[in-house]
């Protein structure tokens, strides 16, 4: 999704958001958990909930370029969600944009409370912006976003 937003295959945007971890930052707490954690516990490792229209803004200024803020009704995303499910499936590609990431952006729960962690073994997530700006510099260097 973000490459396709940072290349402008996105013209509009869905409504909905997620709650964004750095995979740096639960590997780190996964160690810290072997070790600090209390066994037969669980722990929520959360980072920052961003609608994607939030990850648009802050993306703009890590790609230098103006991207699509405007949201798009539900009614009509879904309509092309099925018509992309389906050109993908006769195509044999992927499509940008399907039912179930639909439900999953507009049912992710903004609100993931990270305090146990925090409290047993330190987790604390960095910022969204620096994951953002890494994962952009990250895919640059691999060739995958250029």
């Amino acid at each position: 999704m973000l490459i396709d937003l940072w290349k402008g295959r996105l013209p509009v945007l869905p409504r909905g958001g997620f709650n964004w971890v750095d995979s740096r930052d639960v590997a780190r707490a996964a160690l810290s958990a072997m070790t600090n954690g209390q066994s037969g516990e669980a722990y929520l490792l959360g980072g920052h909930y961003a609608t994607v229209q939030e990850i648009a803004m802050i993306s703009s200024s890590i790609v230098d370029k103006k991207l699509p803020i405007r949201i798009l009704p539900d009614q009509l995303l879904n309509m092309t969600a099925h018509l992309m499910t389906r050109w993908a499936r006769w195509t044999k590609t992927e499509p940008v944009v399907t039912i179930e990431a639909l439900t999953h952006l507009r049912t992710g729960h903004p609100a993931i409370n990270t305090a146990k962690a925090t409290a047993a073994f330190g987790f604390q997530p960095r910022p969204l912006e620096k994951t953002l700006l890494d994962t952009y510099l990250w895919f640059q260097d691999q060739h995958t976003y250029h």
